[in-house]
């Protein structure tokens, strides 16, 4: 018996098949069929073009670096947007429409939905243990910067904290973290 669905699905299957093939000759940032579909991991950069970007660096980045969203996942991000009361000892103050806003774009571009190189690394180091609300206690953190004296961090007032991403890290504003951007200011 003939089922008319039949060469329909075929059809799709043999196009979802194919459009890696097609898409990674054309340009590898290209996102699959499947992906355009179903959703799937952003490009490296989607959070930097989102239309979010700049109400979440005028909210942040005056007090620090408006942190990558793909460093913590959502449910860290939801944590830290339902305690902007007590922001890391401080009071973030925002009207409800932004927070809102904020949180979604967040979660938008969190460690599980980023293609960016380290927010794959840090969810392959994360596995299913917790994650803590400071990107410095992630193991993933740790395992990168294990050969840095937090004594001679806390020392050199250039740096003063592992948190100053941007101090000895020269595109972190870009979301990049290569080590051959890394450039550790001498101390005063």
């Amino acid at each position: 018996m003939f089922n008319p669905l039949k060469p329909l699905l075929f059809g799709l299957l043999a196009l979802a098949l194919a459009d890696p093939l097609v898409a990674a000759e054309a340009d590898a940032a290209q996102p699959s069929l499947l992906e355009r579909w179903f959703g799937g991991k952003e490009g490296p950069d989607a959070y930097r073009q989102d239309a979010d970007f700049a109400l979440y660096q005028q909210a942040c980045s005056d007090c620090h670096l408006a942190y990558p969203p793909g460093l913590l996942p959502g449910s860290s991000w939801q944590r830290i947007m339902g305690g902007l009361a007590d922001h890391f000892g401080q009071k973030a103050a925002l009207d409800d429409a932004s927070v809102l806003r904020l949180q979604a774009y967040l979660l938008r571009h969190a460690t599980e939905k980023s293609a960016a190189p380290y927010a794959q690394q840090l969810a392959r180091t994360a596995g299913y243990k917790p994650i803590n609300l400071r990107i410095t206690e992630s193991e993933y953190f740790s395992i990168k910067h294990q050969d840095i004296s937090l004594t001679e961090v806390k020392a050199n007032p250039r740096i003063g904290s592992l948190s100053q991403c941007q101090a000895c890290h020269s595109k972190a504003d870009q979301g990049s973290f290569k080590t051959d951007e890394v450039v550790v200011p001498a101390p005063e």
